[in-house]
């Protein structure tokens, strides 16, 4: 449905010249305040001065008409702030500028010359936000030095209120924000795209001991933000001071260090290291003076700093074992060679690249030869991974009308990955980023702040064989003893991207008003390049025939054609943002924003197949771009103040609470994924030569030749058709916040929030062209125990039941197709199709108490209900499959999941979550040298939390409505069962001599059958057989859409230090330290990471593992030491 929002666009389009990009916002801080006098009258014209306090740059500005004044964009850190006038004593504030976060300085000033008032406020940053609406939490690097987060500060986010971890098996990265799904998350590393452009989530990550400041804006934020509808998860590095300062670390973890786990026996724990070591280093540059007098060298102190860092890091692990190979003993393979007819190709191909059984198992007839000795094992999987980043800023500070930041960072990362059948096939995985960004903010005037940036950022992702001869090898399997040979099944493919931005702003505060404008302009270069089966798939029956160097009887496959999927495209974002003080404690925050995302260069290709058309009904065309996508933000924050008690408890004094609300729009990132698996069937197809004749010499020859010739023929295309680029609509989100903060204290803030969001226009994979649901043939009743002979009698077969519905295919027993007649025999897969919805309520408290006297702490409660029809897009897991049971009629009645409404997966209702760090003061400053030395100076960190479970879909796992799709069919719930078990069903029939007869239920209904029993009635889950109605004489029925809730858990972390500090002031820091996750060793209460086979059998009654919560080996406790030292 299409979004129609009356807007002026005059202002947005007033700094046409100031295009950037969304994502690429402020990299600092602002600070904003008012003036007035003793009486409450506003100062115009007073001096205020902003002094870096580690860098030494002063920033100047004057007090409008209004009595306001503002820096929009500082770097982090600690400030003070000089206030003068005319008559009036002097006024000093220490403060602290913090990530995307505005600090209001509100002063009265007080009558008097020539003095100067002090006025240290606490501690530093503000707990309550006066001026801005906008939902944030931001964590200074001592959070993503010494919290338990793995080294990732992207961690951080999921110790703020109404966000909850990534759910099992749903995509994306970072956790739900406000109940938005984990793609509608938006990354950023000093003010750059940090976006996967394929599927979302973080392209890379910075160093650890490199992060300054982590900050998460959620749902809703100022108009300057975007790109994203949930979490924008800000990271910015550090830059150097006036001082030089720096680290050496290493961080260690290792099998002797860890927990067993559950899958390793009593004796040795399975060989593991893990090791990060690097160093930073930052500081003033020294440059050479020119002109006469003064000295040759400036010490850079004030103007011009660095700041480096550098980490290796590398894992090694025992590693996996391969699948069990057969295959001969090098003695077999000689005796085998001697055997006439046998291909000297074959021979090579196993004495040089498949692995030999290292003993006889077994005997085999090769060729009419008896006793060939071949043996049965499993090939040890060498593991390692290793990675090198690299991260170098420089800041010049010419003069306080400019400031200019660069940024350059790079990672390198390889990895192994098991092949088939032997070393030689296994595969590394490259991965090369590179991002570099120049910003450059000019003071034009107190009252006008420009903000300009230029940045690009790179990467490259390839999978190349450790024997680059092997490149092109295909994929082979030999049935009779289960032998796979080759490399990966989804190999060669790689990709790259680049992006290009250019961002700029403009600041202007005039009166009350502090307006800004701005746009960001993206050049997207990117591609990749997979051909599924493009090296050749061949299966044979037999050693025999594949010795021989035969064709294949079996699966005789090559994809030819095209695989280079290019992505280029445009993406425009401007924004306008006033900030209106309508009086010095209330602000009004209006703002409006615009997104356009162009179309992926090759998805136009998809009307290539436009020979296949359906006028009016099916049309292969350039998808159309949705240029509909504006963005409103509407916003009010309040400090309020009231002179009587009651005011004072509940507000406490002037700008010590505050109360906020908003409403904003918001669109989700577009990735490259859905286009990129929907090429035409005019690109590529898949050359299947089974049943042709014999052909010798068939893999020394190359196989079958990858030949493509594009066919034209509508009636080709239409039955080669396999997938349907929708027109783009731009997911989107409306949220509303409401929110009461209080500092209770200099130290501490509490906070009461109420966010609502609304989820539309979602993407959602569905099949339309699928067969139609026959509801009048849904009527075979199951039982939970036999009944009798004459009540099965009376029941029809499900051959009767297709006779009686002429819709069903009396041989297959399903319906056509929706195009079937008009020659589509695909199931036309919909990427995206937006009809998913969401919708989330949450109601949260927190806590905070910013770092002073040793102690600092977060502390967050969020009830929340979260719902939805639809989450995962693509197969990333069986436990909420990616398609409804029946999503309706796209060439028919129309689509509708509304029937797949329910509880979200990351529906998680109730989670508590509370990070501290304190620095235990006891004989710190001890008398006694080796008191001091032994028992101060240590420090302890941690994170506890605690949650609901996940909800997840029990399922049938078989096409139970028939409509040639599995993937959402539901199961049966037993009110009277055990929930905790399942069971599968047996046919009901009768056989020829009249009696009852059970029969499994197999891949394909049974004609016969008439009926379906448990074969475990006590079960509260029953596995759904074809064409089932509801449980008879039961009134719970089928299962819904994540009904069942898994188990929830808690954890807490830890990280223990121990800090000697030496030198002047304790200059110098030797550190060493453990972080320990699953402090205690929790053994598995709930579901961790699956692949999809392994959630499709948790989710399976009848299945062995069904809610088998010990599936996946549970690893429990680790622990990684760390030492540094710190200068």
């Amino acid at each position: 449905m299409k979004r129609k929002i009356r807007v002026i666009a005059t202002a947005l389009f007033f700094v046409a010249a100031a295009v950037a990009s969304v994502s690429a916002q402020v990299t600092g801080g602002a600070v904003t305040g008012s003036v007035v006098d003793q009486n409450g009258a506003i100062v115009r014209g007073a001096s205020v001065v902003l002094k870096d306090k580690s860098r030494g740059q002063e920033f100047t500005a004057q007090t409008t008409d209004a009595g306001s004044f503002q820096f929009p964009n500082v770097q982090t850190g600690a400030y003070t702030l000089t206030i003068s006038a005319s008559g009036f004593a002097a006024t000093n504030r220490e403060l602290v500028v913090s990530l995307n976060q505005t600090t209001t300085v509100d002063v009265a000033l007080a009558v008097g010359g020539g003095t100067t008032v002090v006025d240290v406020v606490a501690g530093s940053e503000a707990v309550v936000q006066t001026d801005t609406s906008q939902i944030g939490t931001t964590f200074k690097g001592r959070a993503a030095q010494d919290l338990p987060i793995s080294g990732n500060a992207n961690n951080l986010a999921l110790l703020a209120p109404n966000v909850v971890p990534p759910a099992n098996g749903t995509a994306g990265s970072g956790g739900a924000s406000g109940g938005i799904r984990s793609r509608g998350n938006s990354f950023n590393i000093d003010g750059v795209d940090n976006n996967d452009a394929s599927v979302t989530g973080p392209a890379t990550g910075p160093i650890q001991d490199a992060v300054e400041e982590f900050t998460l804006l959620q749902n809703n934020f100022n108009a300057e933000f975007g790109a994203g509808a949930g979490g924008q998860f800000n990271t910015i590095t550090k830059s150097g001071t006036n001082v030089y300062h720096g680290n050496v670390f290493t961080y260690i973890d290792s099998q002797h260090l860890n927990a067993r786990s559950t899958n390793e026996d009593g004796g040795d724990k399975n060989y593991f290291k893990q090791v990060r070591y690097g160093g930073t280093l930052g500081g003033p540059i020294p440059y050479p003076h020119f002109g006469e007098g003064g000295p040759r060298w400036h010490s850079g102190r004030n103007k011009l700093f660095f700041f480096a860092a550098f980490e290796k890091y590398f894992q090694e692990s025992a590693g996996g074992l391969s699948d069990a190979i057969t295959s001969p003993t090098a003695a077999g393979l000689t005796q085998i060679a001697a055997i006439p007819g046998v291909s000297p190709f074959m021979i090579n191909l196993f004495r040089n690249s498949v692995a030999v059984a290292p003993l006889q198992t077994t005997t085999r007839t090769v060729l009419g030869v008896a006793g060939i000795p071949f043996g049965r094992f499993f090939l040890a999987i060498p593991s390692f991974q290793d990675q090198k980043s690299y991260q170098f800023n420089v800041d010049v500070l010419p003069n306080e009308k400019n400031q200019f930041r660069f940024r350059y960072a790079r990672t390198r990362y390889n990895a192994e990955q098991k092949g088939n059948g032997g070393l030689n096939f296994n595969n590394l995985n490259l991965y090369n980023t590179d991002i570099f960004s120049a910003n450059w903010i000019h003071t034009f005037s107190s009252s006008v702040v420009n903000d300009i940036r230029v940045s690009y950022f790179r990467t490259i992702q390839d999978f190349p064989l450790k024997d680059p001869t092997l490149t092109d090898f295909p994929n082979l399997t030999i049935n009779d003893i289960s032998l796979s040979i080759g490399p990966n099944g989804n190999l060669p493919q790689g990709g790259y991207d680049n992006n290009y931005q250019l961002y700029d702003s403009i600041t202007w505060v005039t009166g009350p008003h502090t307006m800004k404008f701005g746009g960001d302009i993206r050049r997207y270069l990117g591609g990749s390049d997979f051909l599924p089966r493009s090296r050749g798939d061949y299966a044979y029956t037999t050693f025999d025939r594949a010795i021989q160097d035969l064709s294949p009887d079996v699966v005789y496959i090559r994809g030819v054609g095209q695989g280079t999927f290019v992505s280029n495209n445009w993406r425009y974002f401007f924004f306008a943002q006033d900030d209106w003080k309508l009086r010095p404690n209330l602000t009004l925050n209006l703002g409006i924003r615009y997104e356009y995302q162009g179309l992926y260069r090759d998805a136009a290709l998809q009307a290539t197949a436009a020979p296949a058309n359906l006028p009016g009904v099916l049309e292969f065309g350039v998808p159309e771009v949705d240029k509909n996508n504006w963005a409103p933000r509407l916003g009010i924050a309040w400090a309020p103040h009231w002179d009587n008690t009651v005011g004072r408890l509940l507000f406490g004094e002037q700008g010590a609470s505050s109360i906020r609300a908003n409403y904003s729009r918001a669109f989700f990132p577009n990735f490259s994924n859905f286009a990129l698996i929907s090429l035409p069937p005019t690109l590529q197809a898949e050359r299947n030569l089974l049943g042709t004749p014999l052909v010798n010499n068939f893999l020394a020859n190359g196989g079958i030749t990858p030949i493509f010739v594009p066919n034209l023929d509508p009636v080709v295309l239409r039955d080669r058709a396999g997938s349907y680029i929708q027109p783009q609509i731009v997911p989107y989100a409306d949220s509303i916040a409401f929110s009461y903060q209080r500092d209770l204290g200099r130290s501490m803030g509490l906070e009461i929030r109420y966010l609502k969001t609304w989820g539309k226009s979602l993407p959602v994979q569905v099949q339309l062209n699928s067969r139609t649901v026959v509801d009048a043939a849904m009527v075979v009743p199951t039982y939970l125990t036999l009944p009798s002979l004459s009540a099965i009698q009376a029941l029809p077969t499900i051959q009767q039941i297709a006779t009686a519905n002429p819709a069903l295919s009396a041989s297959t027993l399903q319906a056509a197709r929706q195009l079937g007649p008009q020659g589509f025999n695909g199931a036309l897969t919909g990427l995206p199709t937006p009809i998913g919805e969401s919708r989330y309520d949450g109601l949260a408290f927190s806590l905070t108490r910013r770092f002073a006297n040793n102690f600092g702490f977060t502390a967050a409660y969020t009830w929340s209900k979260t719902r939805d029809n639809s989450t995962n897009e693509l197969n990333t897991s069986a436990l909420n499959p990616r398609r409804a049971a029946d999503a309706g009629e796209n060439f028919g009645a129309g689509l509708d999941i509304s029937n797949e409404w329910g509880p979200s997966p990351i529906d998680i209702p109730h989670r508590f979550v509370a990070s501290w760090g304190y620095d235990v003061p006891f004989f710190n400053n001890s008398s006694n040298a080796f008191l001091k030395a032994v028992l101060g100076g240590w420090a302890v960190n941690g994170i506890f939390q605690v949650q609901s479970g996940q909800p997840i879909t029990i399922q049938a796992a078989r096409d139970v409505n028939r409509n040639g799709d599995a993937a959402g069919d539901r199961a049966l719930f037993n009110a009277s069962g055990d929930p905790n078990i399942g069971s599968e069903v047996m046919g009901v029939t009768i056989n020829a001599s009249g009696a009852i007869q059970l029969v499994a239920v197999g891949s394909s209904p049974d004609p016969a059958v008439r009926a379906y029993v448990a074969v475990n009635p006590n079960a509260g889950y029953l596995r759904t057989g074809y064409f089932a109605s509801e449980l008879a004489g039961n009134s719970a029925g089928t299962v819904g859409r994540n009904t069942f809730r898994t188990k929830g858990f808690n954890s807490t972390g830890l990280v223990l230090i121990k800090n000697t500090r030496f030198g002047d002031e304790g200059r110098f820091n030797f550190q060493i330290g453990a972080e320990i996750n699953d402090l205690f060793n929790q053994r598995p209460v709930t579901i961790r990471p699956f692949t999809t086979n392994q959630g499709q059998a948790f989710v399976t009654p009848g299945n062995l593992n069904f809610l088998n919560y010990n599936l996946v080996p549970f690893g429990g406790r680790t622990v990684t030491m760390r030492a540094k030292f710190i200068f």
